[in-house]
């Protein structure tokens, strides 16, 4: 894992749906939403939608449409780059 700085615009949160598979619960996360800029091998851009859980989703209610630098970590998630956010 790999820990960086990502700058991205809040756009909101949302508790996500509880559901149960082969007997696992899962779901009932806090999740933050956030719009990033990526720079391409290509130099040109691209908008990403990145969802990060949270433990309190209490300090971005109000920043929606504010840009922030978050701690994430770097991981590799069926072959895509994945991001966790440090709390």
């Amino acid at each position: 894992m790999t820990a960086i700085t990502l700058t991205a615009t809040v756009l909101k949160t949302y508790v996500s749906p509880v559901g149960e598979k082969d007997g696992v619960k899962y779901g009932g996360d806090h999740r933050l939403q956030v719009m990033a800029e990526t720079t391409l091998r290509n130099g040109e851009t691209r908008v990403q939608l990145i969802e990060l859980r949270v433990d309190d989703p209490t300090p971005y209610k109000d920043l929606a449409g504010s840009v922030m630098s978050l701690p994430v970590s770097l991981y590799v998630s069926k072959g895509q780059v994945a991001f966790s956010l440090i709390q």
